[in-house]
């Protein structure tokens, strides 16, 4: 049987069409804190030589229904952790990804108040001290999210600009910008 050229090309779409479509795969994971194995929310995940990303929900659990055959890894990154690039497994079992927490010590902030005499508009006028304990007791709610700590401080506004790479604005009473 002979096709005619429209008939060939649709014929041809076709199986390429069906090929691309069995061509895809399916994974989950879940992403955990390798020391406590509690889940890591919002963590990052993007698929090496893709444009695919996606976010650790709550329970740490993310999913993609449509990973290229060809793509490999994936690089998962979050505030507070370590970025891990990982080799994809196709199965039905959801691959555990563990992340390495890492501490990162801030220099010492001093902030000093003197008595001079300036226009209130050039000034801050209120003054805040957040301890070692408060600072410690606050980070252990949400260790990834340093806004935690500013949040209840009065005259201080902190907006996150960046989902994916944790920027954030912050604004204090009395200074401008």
């Amino acid at each position: 049987m002979v096709l005619k050229p429209s008939k060939s090309i649709l014929a041809i779409t076709f199986c390429w069409l069906c090929l691309t479509m069995a061509a895809q795969n399916s994974w989950q994971a879940k992403v955990i804190n390798k020391d406590t194995e509690l889940p890591i929310e919002a963590a990052t995940l993007i698929i090496e030589n893709t444009s695919l990303v996606a976010y650790s929900d709550t329970l740490g659990l993310v999913h993609f229904d449509t990973i290229p055959t060809i793509a490999q890894n994936a690089i998962i990154s979050t505030l507070g952790y370590y970025r891990k690039k990982v080799k994809l497994i196709f199965s039905d079992t959801i691959q555990l990804i563990k992340l390495e927490n890492y501490e990162e010590e801030l220099e010492e902030v001093i902030v000093v108040s003197t008595r001079n005499i300036n226009e209130q508009d050039n000034q801050a006028t209120r003054i805040e001290v957040i301890t070692d304990e408060e600072i410690e007791e606050r980070m252990t709610d949400k260790p990834a999210d340093i806004s935690h700590i500013f949040k209840e401080q009065p005259g201080i506004q902190i907006q996150r600009t960046s989902a994916t790479g944790g920027t954030m604005n912050v604004r204090l009473q009395g200074l401008r910008g």
